[in-house]
């Protein structure tokens, strides 16, 4: 944004530099094209149905209850997608619309994933430790004593 630019647009840019600025991110990541092609549109929402529009991430064999917001996630990594492709499009959107490296999640699931190691069983002990702290709680609301009457 230069100074002196006043119209700014929900990317924080005014619309002059807007496109600039696309034309610049889609050039160093060229994967991200992905996103405004109907094929994926597509997938992602076969997809999403599919998991009964329900994030699909399981710990202990209990499944996440969230349904909103929900998105699709690529288990392998899309910049590792177009890699694989060596910079063919077509061949990028077909093995990045392949449904076995799919899966719904909720976006709370999805930061998860996208870090670098995941710990997926870190969702398990906050779990016990959310467990622990209403057993606590239960029991120290059983455990007052009653107040004087007088």
């Amino acid at each position: 944004m230069e100074p002196g630019c006043a119209a700014l647009v929900s990317t924080g840019r005014c619309p002059r530099h807007a496109a600039a600025y696309e034309r610049a991110r889609l050039e160093a990541e060229p994967w991200r094209a992905l996103y405004d092609d109907p094929r994926w549109r597509n997938v992602s929402f076969a997809v999403r149905r599919t998991a009964g529009w329900r994030c699909e991430f399981t710990v202990e064999g209990r499944r996440c209850n969230n349904d909103w917001p929900l998105s699709t996630h690529h288990k392998i990594k899309v910049s590792v997608l177009w890699k694989r492709a060596a910079g063919d499009y077509e061949e990028f959107v077909r093995i990045a619309t392949d449904k076995d490296n799919l899966v719904c999640l909720c976006e709370r699931h999805h930061h998860q994933a996208d870090k670098p190691n995941p710990a997926p069983e870190s969702v398990g002990r906050e779990r016990r430790k959310v467990q622990a702290r209403r057993r606590l709680h239960a029991r120290s609301k059983t455990s007052r004593r009653p107040r004087d009457a007088s």
